[in-house]
């Protein structure tokens, strides 16, 4: 059933990129739009990083977003913020500048990945729909059940006659 899904979900994401798998129609060309985006520390921005951009309680080296301003101040002397800071500024100084291209390119190969599960996830909903209805029927018809017709019940599975 994966490889049917997954040969029809190929076939509407092209090799270029663009979509018909729906709500991701436009998806490279948003992610092309935010591209260069570089967060306050100069450093290749997340997509998460864009969200929270401005947000004082988001914490960019940990990708955490705090709840109160005293919990983020208590969260910045600690050693797993510095250890981040510390891992973020090495990264830099050690390993080459990735280019937008490559970026963009990482960037569409998680979004498909993305995409790829959400249709998996559809798919599969519609598939079990009528399963998951009746399931449901099934539970609500249970709970009105007397303690005789339980038992009854119960019975009939534990000790079945014949």
């Amino acid at each position: 059933m994966d490889r049917l899904i997954e040969a029809d979900f190929e076939a509407r994401w092209n090799a270029n990129g663009q979509s018909d798998v729906p709500g991701w129609v436009n998806a490279v060309d948003e992610l092309k739009s935010g591209m260069g985006f570089r967060n306050e520390h100069g450093v290749q921005g997340t997509a998460e990083d864009r969200f929270h951009q401005g947000n004082p309680l988001w914490c960019t080296f940990c990708q955490k977003l705090f709840s109160k301003a005293t919990v983020y101040a208590a969260h910045l002397p600690g050693k797993k913020h510095q250890h981040g800071v510390a891992a973020q500024k090495q990264n830099q100084s050690s390993a080459p500048a990735s280019t937008d291209a490559e970026l963009l390119d990482r960037s569409i190969a998680k979004a498909r990945s993305i995409a790829l599960i959400e249709e998996k996830i559809a798919r599969y909903t519609e598939l079990l729909e009528e399963r998951i209805a009746a399931t449901q029927g099934y539970i609500e018809r249970k709970q009105t059940w007397t303690e005789d017709e339980r038992l009854v019940h119960y019975l009939e599975i534990w000790c079945p006659i014949g």
